[in-house]
């Protein structure tokens, strides 16, 4: 089943990193290295995941991943939509911000070299 990421999920994956990359590098590449995985699984078991309670549709689902983040996604004929990336906790704490060109280098590449992740679509 094919894999696709929307911009807007990238996007909040990159934020998240970001936020993480604050406090300590290495830890937004595991987390992403995890995300990743996580999301990898969804090519064979695309039904993993629980259905998105607020819409309640069983075509919308998510994956918990960690303890803090929902990936939400749509599972349709043509495969399965990465749609966003959220935290539970819609606003986290106020943290510095890090303008991290490795680490958005590293995503892109990672995205890239991994030829199910290269797709997105809007």
């Amino acid at each position: 089943m094919k894999l696709i990421w929307s911009p807007l999920a990238i996007e909040r994956a990159y934020e998240e990193a970001r936020y993480i990359a604050a406090d300590k590098a290495d830890a937004a590449l595991r987390w992403l290295d995890g995300l990743f995985e996580a999301t990898d699984r969804l090519e064979h078991f695309p039904d993993s995941g629980r259905v998105v309670p607020e819409i309640g549709l069983p075509e919308y689902r998510e994956l918990v991943y960690g303890k803090s983040h929902r990936v939400v996604y749509r599972r349709d004929s043509n495969g399965v939509s990465i749609l966003t990336v959220r935290r539970f906790r819609r606003s986290p704490p106020a943290r510095r911000q890090v303008e991290d060109r490795q680490l958005f280098s590293t995503l892109v590449l990672r995205l890239r070299v991994v030829g199910r992740h290269s797709q997105c679509q809007r």
